[in-house]
C-alpha cells in the first residue's frame, strides 16, 4: 500500500559545506621569494630552500583541503544514492495510485540540487587533482635545483681550499729557492775571491820568470 506522508521515509541529513578558501588559488600558496642579485650560491640556496618549504606547506593544505572536498562528495553522493533510491520506491507508488505528487516533486527537487552539489565537488576534486601534480612537480623541480646548487658550493669550496694549499705550496718554494739563490751567490763570491788570489798568484810566478 502507497506510505503516508506522515510516514515518509527518513533521509540522511546534507554534510555542512566545507569552507573554500578565497581568490582563484585553493592552495593559498605564499609568493615565491626572489633570488637576491649577485649570483651568491648561499644566498641562492637559502632562497631555494625557503621555497621549497612554502611548496611543502602550500601542498599540505592543498591535500587537506582535498581531502575535506573528498569526503564532503561522498557523503553528498550517499546522500544523492539514497534519495533517489526514495525517489524510485515513490515513484513505483504512484504509477499504482498516482498519489503524494508533492513529496514525489520534492524528492526530485532535492535529487537534482544534491546532484548538482555532488557534480561540482567532483569538479572540485579533479582540479585540486590537477594543481597536487603540479606542485609536486614544481617541488621536485626545486629539490633537483637544490641539490645542483649544494654540488655546486662544495665543488667551489673544494676549489678554494686547493687553491690556498697550491699558494702555500708556492709560498714554501719560493723561501726555499731565494735560500738557494742566496747560497749560490755565496759560493759565487768565494769562488770569485779563490780566482783572484790564484790570478795574483799566477802573475807573481811569471814575472819571477
Amino acid at each position: 500500500s502507497p506510505i503516508p506522508p506522515s510516514a515518509a521515509p527518513q533521509t540522511m541529513s546534507l554534510p555542512s559545506s566545507v569552507p573554500r578558501p578565497t581568490g582563484s588559488d585553493p592552495f593559498q600558496e605564499a609568493p615565491e621569494p626572489r633570488l637576491p642579485p649577485g649570483g651568491d650560491p648561499e644566498e641562492k640556496l637559502k632562497a631555494f630552500r625557503t621555497m621549497l618549504k612554502l611548496k611543502d606547506e602550500a601542498l599540505a593544505r592543498g591535500r587537506g583541503l582535498y581531502q575535506a572536498v573528498d569526503q564532503e562528495a561522498q557523503a553528498m553522493r550517499q546522500v544523492a544514492l539514497q534519495l533517489k533510491t526514495q525517489l524510485e520506491a515513490a515513484l513505483i507508488e504512484a504509477a499504482k495510485g498516482a498519489e503524494y505528487p508533492q513529496q514525489i516533486a520534492a524528492l526530485k527537487e532535492m535529487l537534482e540540487k544534491d546532484t548538482v552539489r555532488a557534480e561540482s565537488a567532483e569538479r572540485k576534486m579533479d582540479e585540486l587533482v590537477s594543481r597536487l601534480a603540479e606542485s609536486d612537480a614544481d617541488r621536485k623541480d626545486l629539490q633537483v635545483a637544490l641539490a645542483e646548487i649544494e654540488t655546486a658550493l662544495n665543488s667551489q669550496k673544494e676549489q678554494l681550499e686547493g687553491e690556498r694549499t697550491t699558494r702555500q705550496q708556492l709560498a714554501d718554494e719560493l723561501v726555499g729557492a731565494k735560500e738557494a739563490l742566496g747560497l749560490s751567490q755565496d759560493r759565487v763570491s768565494d769562488l770569485a775571491a779563490t780566482a783572484s788570489d790564484v790570478k795574483g798568484q799566477l802573475e807573481a810566478a811569471t814575472e819571477e820568470y
